[in-house]
């Protein structure tokens, strides 16, 4: 019985000997097949074709009011009316309030009165000159006396005009700093002035979007506020300065008719730009960067670097401007390990 089961190990051992053995040998062959270079780089290709490229996209941002001022004072005074309430609307040129102008009225009716009395001694002189009544000097100095009384006079109107408060554009009063009686000085702030017949919303645009958006282009503005109500919007002012985000401010003018949409309310502003055919390429290809965009083409089991001019681009693909041509295989992966001139085959 011994024996016999000596005999087993001994075939056990001499199996997995054999084994080890066997496996030795396949990765010696395996090593060796590793160690052999292919002649050329494995690569995909795809041939350059036309493709419609989507170019709508959308921004995010708030509205703002088209314009907005502080109304001040001219000159200091007392306020002796209010001629407006809070939150209302008013027109261009509408008198808000009014300062004490007792004393400047005084002085408006003494320089009309001179200006008159002036002008009437004006007429008498010069008649008189024309007769060789009285010399040049006379002439002369009623002449410049009729100057200094209209100036006089113009000033004083100006100042009865400035004691009227008007409002330098139709908008809402929306904020007053006054009450009757109070005194004010020149520059102080009087009413906060705001124009709701159209507002605007500045947003933000990429620098790959901002080559498509033109003065004037039609802008649809949904507000979120508003159950998604669309107004039509117009491009008005394109930034040319990029932020630290590489975006560029744009300025979309709304008009308000209603009167409903109201500053701060935010909105989603859809640019909605036509799609077209164009050559086009996954921009995952590029060899490049998009400022200095390249790719490898395929000639006669040749990769070729190919340096090529684009033109509008959206997340997924570039436009193909020039540097290549439709049909020319387009090298998609493998590039990685390619250098120019590099030797490659197509996998099957």
């Amino acid at each position: 019985m011994k024996k016999i089961n000596s005999i087993i190990f001994l075939a056990l051992i001499a199996l997995v000997a054999f084994i080890l053995k066997s496996n030795k040998e396949e990765m010696k062959e395996e090593v060796k097949l590793a160690q052999i270079k292919p002649d050329f780089i494995p690569v995909s290709v795809e041939p350059l074709r036309k493709r419609t490229i989507e170019r709508s996209f959308q921004v995010n941002g708030n509205l703002i009011p088209n314009k907005e001022v502080t109304v001040s004072s001219e000159m200091p005074g007392v306020i002796e009316s209010i001629q407006i309430e809070d939150g209302t609307y008013i027109k261009s040129n509408q008198v808000l309030a009014r300062l004490d102008d007792q004393t400047i009225k005084a002085a408006l009716d003494l320089a009309k009165a001179n200006f008159e009395k002036i002008g009437k001694e004006k007429k008498r002189i010069e008649n008189l000159f024309e007769a060789g009544g009285i010399s040049q000097q006379d002439l002369d100095n009623i002449q410049l006396a009729y100057v200094k009384a209209k100036t006089d006079l113009i000033s004083a109107e100006k100042a009865y005009n400035d004691t009227f408060i008007r409002a330098p554009f139709s908008g809402i009063n929306d904020k007053r700093y006054i009450e009757k009686g109070s005194y004010v000085r020149g520059g102080d702030p009087l009413f906060d002035i705001v124009d709701v017949d159209r507002m605007k919303m500045v947003v933000m645009v990429s620098e790959n979007r901002i080559q498509q958006v033109e003065l004037g282009m039609s802008v649809t503005i949904t507000i979120q506020a508003m159950s998604g109500n669309e107004f039509e919007g117009t491009v008005s002012r394109i930034g040319v300065r990029s932020s630290e985000a590489l975006t560029f401010p744009v300025e979309i003018k709304i008009t308000n008719a209603s009167k409903n949409l109201k500053t701060g309310m935010f909105g989603t502003a859809h640019f909605n730009i036509q799609t077209s055919e164009a050559l086009a390429l996954n921009r995952n290809v590029l060899a490049g960067s998009i400022e200095n965009p390249q790719v490898y083409i395929y000639q006669d089991s040749t990769a070729v670097l190919k340096k090529i001019v684009i033109g509008q681009r959206n997340d997924n693909y570039i436009e193909i401007v020039s540097g290549i041509n439709e049909g020319d295989l387009v090298i998609i992966s493998g590039q990685i390990n390619l250098t120019d001139g590099a030797k490659v085959g197509i996998k099957e």
